[in-house]
């Protein structure tokens, strides 16, 4: 009965102190890309989300990050800048009051037979006037 016990003391211990060596080493930060729910111990290898859309590696989208109009959107893409772009110009037929960040303005008149266009890109001089460019596609007499 001695002998039982001492057997059963000795494999108490040794199950208990094995728990130890089964104990994973790894992230706990429940952020991170490659958390780890079964480790109990941070071993520092934590890698954390990137972009304003908390891209990982593996990810099929692209990093993200916050553009000028404060947008989630892929960096320097087509749409970069675009939800806070536009005609800034109040007297334009394309104004928006909305736009923060200076974008083209379209002028579109027809007077007879002429069409005017100006693109303004937020670049005119100011000297008291507009200056229009006519070019004719015909010259005749």
């Amino acid at each position: 009965m001695k002998n039982t016990r001492v057997i059963l003391v000795l494999l108490g211990l040794c199950l208990f102190h094995s728990c130890d060596l089964y104990q994973s080493a790894g992230c706990t930060n429940t952020a991170a890309c490659n958390y780890n729910q079964d480790s109990l111990q941070d071993d520092g290898t934590c890698i954390l989300p990137t972009g304003c859309n908390n891209w990982c590696e593996g990810d099929v989208s692209e990093i993200m990050e916050l553009d000028s109009c404060d947008s989630c959107r892929v960096e320097n893409s087509e749409d970069w800048n675009l939800s806070c772009t536009g005609c800034m110009e109040s007297c334009a037929p394309n104004f928006d009051a909305s736009a923060s960040i200076t974008g083209d303005c379209d002028y579109t008149g027809i007077y007879g037979t002429v069409e005017h266009v100006i693109l303004y890109t937020g670049n005119w001089v100011s000297l008291g006037g507009i200056f229009l460019e006519y070019t004719s596609p015909i010259d005749s007499i």
